[in-house]
């Protein structure tokens, strides 16, 4: 008892700690002064975590939006996550901004605390157990692999996971089997489908070691292996079952995006670089492999080498060799189209919707702080051992190697670029033919790559440069790692005081990768909440004018208000950013630019604007923001701000969102249709492009009448999923709404449900097929809903 209750003790403190940590690195998410809000965060995240935040405060959920993409189905995008249990209780309890840095904190604590379960239920002492955790929770798995905070939000229940498993593992139960189910229903339902699926993946592979190569004799006979396989599968088929909402939403609407488009060049794009494997020890040079990095701290790699050289018992031996196995594995997976085994797999299953295949290097980094424990549990009790002198010796030695080849391979490399820049810039115009221009994922030109290379080369100078004081900073912890390294020889020194030392070098080590990397993330909420100028002109004028906004601007250059910012104000705006944003809409609208998909933002001319105005005024497009001038009779300026570089005009032609119209145009297909949509001068607003399939809804159409319609329409209600229009016309036509289409769109005229055609490829429309007075009525169902339904009334009718 006593025993139990000083572990009980221990695991209490631990939990604390790791808390108290997590207070001492990022104080501002506690006090509610700063929270994830740089690039994506502040162009996604946060405007969508506000959208659902007020959207509950209406006592709804936002599957339908207007303010972006003329419509968009945010909640089958999947990174708002309307299903997700956190999301809902922390955004219904709090205001915006304590429920946006909040759920940093709740899902961090989650991540450690869940690590910590897990390295105690592998029979990890107490101290040991909180240095894996310690190490998983600031090491690179979230300073370096931090994605964004929709991965931290998946990542969290990887852990807890494995931790449900090795219940169910020692004795298969059915709530061992729920809960399990359960928590694999939250990584989905967290956002990141994609890490979801690599979660899982790796999960399984970890089962699959477990309790074949990895078993313990309880469960060495076959049927208790088949037993605990299908308890596993049914477990993950009930996470299926409760996230099976989120994903028919989101593979209906990925079938619909680019990413249905994609060829296999696209799932080698973000492939981890061998290089990167020199962020072990050199975490600045992560700016040179696309923020990809495995540094855990100096100190980790010295726990490594003692898990290394000294795991005898059982439980270590076998922590160290599972996941040095899924660490292995994870590489070969993670180093993309530089791993055979990765290429293999994409050639045997043709699935190329995920790019960015380093992201395996979380699980890398997971595998690398559970042997960093098995190593901090040997040293702990290394007193214990008789061959205690010889252990050190061997880890000091192992270390100091490791060091130095690294070290000269690092420095050979600069003083090879630096006496042979010639061959060097040969070999990177190389690099670029072979394996970036004219690749899937790398739109530009030729020129343009070989001048990012050459100005790659003079940042491999300042990441090494003694002028760089991270860089000297990095030494500094490379040098103190020597030391330490150096002192381990020494038998008079004792081990656990040694190990205190290093693990406060390994915090402030970690403390500093913070400051470089994850909280360059973060800004202040009353940064983000001042206005330019400019945008406070907008929103003036948005009152009185209503409409939508479009953003012109090349890809490298920024507007003060950029999709999804817009949606912190209610502003509609016909651009988009989100990597399922519709294939037609960027084939088409997305040539304006202000339309990405995650991978490219075209960059048009501002002619190419000009020569489009049409089209912006049949997207009901009252402002433009420009980064450029534009001079047109039609857009009046209101507002400039030279500093910014933006330009504020208000469309003075005709414009609306709404259209009764008795020309149309059948065209074969799609791809003759977005010719004659993108043309130079063509009116939208005058004639309705349809393709030959969706005549089907139709049925027969007249011929097209010669006179102009008399028509009165009168928008009578608008909310986020749908609207009321009354109209009266006195010919038959098509009544024509600038709003996208999409699975789940509903309409009724008159009390009638109508079809829904698709104007334009892109749009809403109906056919009305004579003169009188109408009211339609546009609703936006979630096709989930309209499943349970239709299944609710097939059991009644039965």
């Amino acid at each position: 008892k006593k025993t139990f209750a000083s572990f009980l003790q221990a695991d209490l403190l631990a939990l604390l700690g790791l808390t108290f940590f997590l207070l001492l690195y990022y104080p501002e998410l506690f006090l509610d002064r700063a929270g994830a809000l740089n690039a994506d965060h502040l162009e996604q995240h946060y405007p969508w975590a506000f959208l659902l935040w007020d959207s509950l405060r209406h006592g709804t959920l936002p599957f339908w939006t207007p303010l972006i993409q003329c419509g968009f189905p945010i909640a089958a995008e999947g990174q708002i996550g309307v299903f997700y249990l956190p999301n809902l209780i922390l955004n219904a309890l709090l205001p915006i901004r304590w429920a946006y840095a909040y759920t940093h904190i709740v899902h961090f604590l989650i991540a450690g605390w869940g690590t910590y379960a897990y390295a105690r239920r592998m029979k990890l002492i107490p101290v040991a157990a909180f240095v894996a955790a310690f190490i998983y929770l600031f090491g690179a798995s979230y300073g370096g692999a931090y994605y964004n905070i929709t991965s931290l939000k998946t990542l969290v229940w990887f852990p807890l996971m494995l931790l449900i498993f090795e219940h169910l593992y020692t004795q298969p139960k059915v709530k061992s089997v729920l809960g399990l189910g359960f928590i694999a229903s939250l990584s989905i339902l967290a956002g990141y489908l994609q890490i979801a699926i690599l979660s899982t993946f790796i999960f399984s592979l970890y089962v699959l070691l477990r309790i074949f190569c990895f078993s313990d004799l309880t469960v060495s006979l076959f049927r208790e292996r088949a037993v605990r396989l299908v308890a596993v599968s049914g477990a993950l088929l009930v996470g299926i079952g409760i996230a099976l909402p989120q994903l028919l939403l989101t593979a209906e609407l990925a079938l619909r995006s680019n990413r249905a488009l994609a060829l296999e060049g696209y799932a080698y794009v973000g492939s981890l670089f061998p290089g990167a494997l020199v962020t072990l020890i050199f975490p600045l040079t992560q700016t040179l492999f696309r923020a990809n990095c495995l540094y855990l701290g100096v100190f980790a790699l010295l726990l490594m080498c003692f898990a290394v050289y000294a795991s005898k018992k059982p439980e270590e031996k076998l922590l160290l060799r599972l996941w040095t196995w899924i660490a292995l594995f994870a590489l070969l997976l993670a180093l993309g189209q530089w791993s055979p085994l990765y290429v293999a797999l994409i050639k045997a299953t043709h699935f190329y919707a995920f790019r960015v295949p380093a992201k395996f290097l979380i699980f890398i980094c997971f595998a690398m702080s559970m042997i960093c424990g098995v190593g901090f549990q040997k040293a702990w009790l290394l007193h214990e051992l008789p061959e205690e002198e010889t252990v050190r010796k061997k880890v000091s030695r192992s270390f100091l190697v490791l060091v130095l080849f690294s070290s000269a391979v690092a420095f050979l490399s600069l003083w090879i670029m630096s006496q042979h820049p010639s061959a060097i810039r040969q070999m990177g115009d190389w690099f670029v033919s072979h394996f970036l221009f004219q690749k899937p994922g790398h739109p530009h030109s030729l020129l343009a790559y070989q001048e990012k290379m050459a100005a790659y080369f003079n940042v491999v100078n300042s990441v090494f440069s003694l002028n760089n004081p991270w860089a000297r900073w990095s030494y500094g912890m490379i040098a103190s790692g020597v030391l330490l390294a150096l002192i381990l020889r020494r038998p008079k020194i004792q081990i656990r005081r040694w190990l205190a030392i290093g693990f406060l070098f390994l915090t402030l080590d970690l403390y500093a990768f913070s400051l470089i990397y994850i909280k360059t993330n973060f800004d202040s909420f009353v940064h983000i909440q001042k206005i330019s100028p400019v945008t406070e002109r907008l929103l003036y004028e948005m009152k009185s004018l209503g409409g939508r906004i479009f953003g012109f601007r090349q890809g490298t250059e920024s507007l003060p208000l950029v999709p999804s910012m817009n949606m912190l104000y209610s502003i509609e705006d016909i651009g988009a950013y989100t990597p399922l944003v519709f294939s037609r809409y960027y084939e088409t609208i997305g040539q304006l630019g202000n339309v990405n998909d995650s991978t490219l933002l075209q960059s048009p001319s501002p002619q190419f604007v000009l020569d489009h105005l049409n089209l912006l005024s049949f997207l009901d497009v009252t402002f433009v923001l420009s980064t450029r001038s534009l001079d047109h009779p039609d857009l009046l300026l209101l507002s400039r701000d030279l500093k910014e570089l933006c330009f504020l005009y208000r469309n003075q032609s005709k414009h609306s969102r709404a259209f009764f119209m008795n020309q149309w145009k059948v065209v074969e297909n799609w791809k003759e249709l977005k010719i004659r949509f993108m043309a130079a001068g063509f009116d939208p607003r005058n004639v309705i492009l349809l393709e030959r399939s969706e005549l089907r809804k139709i049925g027969t159409l007249p011929p097209v009448i010669a006179r102009n319609p008399r028509a009165a329409l009168r928008r009578m209600a608008n909310h986020p999923s749908g609207e009321t229009w009354q109209i009266q016309t006195d010919q038959p036509g098509f009544f024509v709404l600038s709003n996208a289409l999409f699975p789940g769109w509903h309409a009724t005229v008159n009390g009638k449900e109508m079809p829904l055609v698709y104007a334009d490829g892109l749009f809403q429309a109906i056919w009305l097929e004579k003169a009188g007075p109408y009211n339609i009525d546009l609703k936006f169902v979630p096709s989930f809903q309209v499943l349970r339904n239709t299944l609710k009334r097939g059991g009644h009718d039965e």
